[in-house]
């Protein structure tokens, strides 16, 4: 019998959380975005969530919240959830960008961590 892999879930990310409606929030994902469930975001000048750039300037390089479900922003800016306050969320999930090293991984980390989004490893 052939077996079949399922896409990662929001019950994969999320370990705990205080309430979805507390934990979550609707954001506008940035135009040119293809969002997969899990990637650590940031939110630029015009109020926009994108993928962390860690080469950024002005707010696209610090990490404050994880996206909570697959946002297909590609086409044009989209409305979608992300993960903002209150949760703990399973490290081995996160979506970083290409290259990111270990201390811009730590320095995101500890500004989520700052805001209420934990991360840890499943036991």
């Amino acid at each position: 019998m052939p077996s079949k892999t399922l896409a990662p879930s929001i019950a994969d990310l999320v370990l705990f959380e205080v309430d979805p409606a507390w934990s979550r929030d609707k954001v506008l994902y940035g135009s040119g975005n293809l969002v997969p469930l899990g990637t650590v975001l940031a939110k630029n000048a015009s109020g926009e969530y994108n993928p962390v750039n860690f080469a950024g300037a002005n707010g696209a390089q610090l990490a404050i919240a994880v996206a909570a479900e697959k946002v297909d922003a590609s086409a044009a800016a989209k409305k979608g959830t992300a993960m903002r306050r209150g949760c703990v969320l399973e490290t081995s999930m996160l979506i970083w960008p290409a290259g990111a090293t270990d201390a811009q991984k730590a320095s995101a980390t500890a500004s989520l961590d700052a805001l209420g989004i934990v991360t840890r490893a499943a036991l």
